[in-house]
């Protein structure tokens, strides 16, 4: 792939992390994307690709996650790796799945941890991650979530855009 190609020699965080985002979740980009993962040495950068590969479809891939997270040295890389191996199994609810909360972001402070799901969205379900992103563009205000953890649900308030949370995730489903 073009942007794998130009993600393996970006030197600029920033422009790494756009094309990061934009690596297809297609199995066939998935060595790709592994071998990114291993070379790079932005953590942002290598938690990004390491979403992207959890919402790769593919026994392949899930393979491709359990080796890359066996081996990762980092313990912040190596969490969402394990987190993204965790959302690919059956949940009990469906949602949002986060793999990681940013240190010191608004998602944090409001509570949200890595493996909490986002079951609604300013009082509507989450059923695809079109349903979050539409409702997600249309509030800049506060609004209330719910989520599932450990086996309960607890409503939570945040403002402004899931951008603005600082969470990396992907959607899942209890059926």
């Amino acid at each position: 792939s073009v942007i794998i190609s130009q993600l393996r020699k970006e030197q600029d965080e920033s422009v790494a992390s756009i094309l990061a985002y934009n690596i297809p979740r297609e199995t066939r980009f998935a060595d790709g994307a592994a071998a990114v993962l291993q070379e790079q040495k932005s953590q942002n950068v290598r938690l990004v690709v390491g979403d992207v590969l959890a919402d790769t479809p593919g026994d392949d891939v899930t393979k491709a996650l359990a080796k890359l997270a066996s081996t990762e040295a980092d313990p912040t890389v190596k969490r969402l790796l394990e987190l993204g191996l965790e959302s690919r199994k059956q949940q009990p609810v469906s949602g949002f799945f986060l793999t990681y909360v940013a240190p010191k972001s608004q998602g944090e402070t409001v509570g949200l941890r890595d493996g909490d799901i986002i079951t609604t969205y300013n009082g509507v379900r989450i059923r695809a991650f079109e349903d979050l992103w539409k409702l997600n563009m249309k509030y800049t205000d506060t609004v209330p979530i719910v989520i599932y953890r450990a086996g309960a649900t607890q409503q939570l308030t945040v403002t402004g855009t899931l951008q603005a949370l600082g969470v990396l995730g992907r959607m899942v489903h209890s059926d």
